[in-house]
């Protein structure tokens, strides 16, 4: 399996865009993101070229949403995190590997 690294065309994003095909033939995308080793995401890669990675999706939650209780204020903007995250990580990936998306 060949995964290919390619930095988002817009510098200002910071992405790192990884494409790859698994055995069944569907292309995979993950969105990386700048990451120090231990205390920014839960799932970091190296890359050559690039450094340390950490899977946007993956992002350790900020002191502010950590500080909230159990409840269901936490579990909203928890949620509303992830569905952000989601957001930009489509948009990553549409961005940086427009070919994938072109209507044919």
């Amino acid at each position: 399996m060949q995964v290919e690294f390619r930095a988002h065309p817009d510098c200002m994003f910071n992405y790192v865009v990884s494409r790859y095909v698994d055995a069944a033939g569907t292309v995979r995308y993950t969105v990386y993101q700048p990451a120090k080793v231990t205390d920014t995401h839960a799932t970091i890669t190296h890359e050559e070229g690039y450094g340390w990675l950490g899977e946007i999706m993956s992002q350790l939650l900020p002191d502010k949403i950590n500080a909230l209780p159990v409840g269901p204020e936490r579990w909203a903007t928890i949620a509303a995190r992830r569905k952000m995250l989601a957001d930009h990580r489509q948009a990553a990936i549409e961005d940086t590997y427009p070919e994938d998306f072109m209507v044919r």
